[in-house]
């Protein structure tokens, strides 16, 4: 590994450790937040994407229901999965602090 550390976590759909490497997908979430942080996961293609995106804010430290998740602009929605986004390995998904607003003045 390079001299940036970063997290890996495995997952399936019991949240074990995957050995079929056909069957998943590493995916890359990046959070900009005060400071950018990058965690990468390993899942399988065909697992919810709930649970990655679960993992991620416990490992965050933050509340779930705050968050918003993009993959290529689009939001993602926790019944999503790699396959049904056609991800890739090594594609990312971006999380940010959900926003409300645009009230008049």
């Amino acid at each position: 590994m390079n001299s940036i550390s970063h997290k890996r976590k495995s997952m399936d759909k019991e949240g074990e450790h995957v050995h079929d490497d056909d069957d998943k997908v590493n995916i890359k979430v990046v959070s900009q937040g005060t400071v950018t942080s990058e965690t990468f996961f390993t899942i399988r293609k065909k697992c919810r994407l709930y649970k990655l995106l679960h993992r991620f804010c416990e490992h965050q430290n933050v509340d779930y229901r705050n968050m918003e998740f993009l993959y290529n602009g689009k939001r993602i929605s926790p019944k999503h999965t790699p396959h049904s986004l056609k991800m890739e390995d090594g594609d990312h998904i971006d999380a940010m602090m959900h926003a409300d607003g645009g009230g008049a003045f």
